[in-house]
């Protein structure tokens, strides 16, 4: 056969193959383009249902590979439940570390179900499987939402799912796509209100919270049994955006329906807000510093510390920032600084608590104690002084330490020792006294009181 026969008759082949293919093609379009007409109904009605159907449901086509991603999704998440309620059940067992119990409270309830389980044990291997299952399920319900986004179910499980992630953010936007189609379900509300919350945004978690209420008000027609969680959650959410008027009323209300753990975590919560008489940032401020004292970032807790200063309301929280600040600027920057803070702080307040005029007198004691270490005794005098014009427990103390400075001056040192004994003192102190008097009356030659305080000395050895 020819090279040119040959070529012919695979052109005649090839032509053939492809007509078979267009035809049988057309022809299986043009099924695809049929509408199964159900016995019964009318051909009208068939396509009209049909065109409803692909509206709802999407093609016949994604409809099933939606519904294949969504038990996939399914079975993922079953594992990542699983999984994650071993990992807590395993952390519990590992020890008694508060980081590894069971959350307490209402609001730490919720975050563990809603996924939160930021405030339970450490990732261990499970939790981390149980992870890496709800991505998983994630890819499968957002590929369900892609083939057939008019479908109810795949937002709903997603959003559950990104709950389960901690991805607040997509899941608050997720629960929105959910309530386009079910507004009147005051759980879902809920879900999306603490979803905006954990994701920051408050004014959307006070708009999604206040919608719960009122739905659930509007469905059940009762507020006894609302879920307490819903004001809870309301209120944190006002403390959030610095309302404490609304923060207060809510957590109040939630208080006559509270249980007694939740009460003393809600009294808590309003003892807190009201420590500044409502100044929520100012306690942020002072709760800020406390964290960064903890871990020795003195300067955070300082710039913390001066910050609250700057926004608070009353005298009293004044004072204990001043009187804080004071104390850590002592101890971990310039000893002056600190001692300055505390005289200003003092003299502004005559009434302030005792406890700062404690704290401002063992500031002078202990910085004259390093200046006499230092060798100045000179600086050392004026701070011993000011201790003695403070009522704090060692003003006594501050007069023995005058008059054993002032020794080359017989009559002072008399004068500051006896004035030390009109004041609680310890049996070292009061020994250091007696002897500075038996020495000071011996050089005025005063041989009466020398022998009495000898006396007295002898007494107490």
């Amino acid at each position: 056969m020819s090279r040119y026969s040959r070529y012919h008759i695979s052109f005649s082949v090839t032509v053939v193959f492809l007509f078979c293919v267009f035809i049988l093609g057309g022809c299986a379009a043009s099924r695809r383009g049929q509408v199964a007409v159900p016995q019964g109904v009318d051909t009208t009605t068939a396509g009209e249902a049909d065109s409803l159907a692909r509206l709802l449901y999407g093609s016949p086509e994604a409809e099933t590979m939606a519904e294949r991603e969504m038990e996939r999704g399914k079975d993922d998440f079953a594992t990542g439940e699983e999984l994650r309620k071993l990992a807590d059940s395993l952390a519990r067992v590992e020890g008694r570390d508060t980081t590894k119990a069971k959350p307490r409270g209402v609001i730490n309830a919720v975050r563990g179900l809603l996924g939160d389980t930021t405030v339970m044990s450490p990732a261990s291997e499970e939790s981390l499987r149980a992870m890496t299952a709800f991505r998983t399920a994630a890819k499968h319900f957002r590929r369900a939402m892609e083939l057939v986004p008019q479908a109810p179910d795949p937002p709903l499980w997603l959003a559950a799912t990104l709950d389960r992630l901690l991805e607040w953010a997509e899941s608050a936007k997720t629960y929105r796509i959910v309530l386009q189609t079910r507004k009147g379900e005051h759980r879902l509300w809920f879900n999306y209100a603490y979803a905006s919350l954990q994701a920051a945004s408050y004014e959307a978690a006070i708009t999604g919270f206040q919608k719960a209420i009122d739905v659930y008000k509007l469905t059940e027609g009762q507020e006894v049994s609302l879920p307490n969680q819903y004001r809870i959650f309301l209120a944190d959410a006002y403390t959030r955006t610095y309302q404490d008027g609304l923060a207060l009323a809510t957590f109040r209300s939630a208080l006559t329906f509270a249980s007694s753990e939740d009460s003393a975590q809600i009294l808590r919560t309003i003892e807190w807000i009201n420590w500044d008489n409502g100044g929520i940032r100012t306690a942020e401020y002072r709760d800020e510093a406390f964290r960064a004292e903890r871990e020795r970032r003195f300067g955070d807790a300082r710039r913390a510390y001066l910050s609250g200063i700057q926004v608070v309301r009353t005298q009293a929280a004044m004072q204990e920032l001043e009187w804080r600040l004071a104390m850590l600027e002592f101890t971990e920057f310039e000893p002056t600084m600190g001692l300055d803070r505390m005289k200003n702080l003092i003299e502004k307040n005559p009434s302030a608590k005792q406890e700062y005029r404690e704290s401002f007198g063992k500031m002078c004691y202990g910085y004259a104690q390093s200046l006499e270490a230092r060798k100045d005794a000179r600086t050392a005098l004026s701070y011993y002084l000011q201790g003695t014009k403070l009522e704090w427990s060692g003003q006594g103390a501050c007069f023995v330490e005058l008059a054993r400075l002032a020794a080359n001056d017989p009559a002072k040192a008399v004068t500051f020792a006896t004035r030390a004994l009109d004041f609680s003192l310890t049996k070292e102190q009061l020994r250091a006294a007696y002897a500075i008097l038996e020495d000071a009356y011996r050089q005025q030659n005063n041989w009466e009181m020398m022998r009495k305080y000898r006396q007295a000395l002898e007494t107490l050895n």
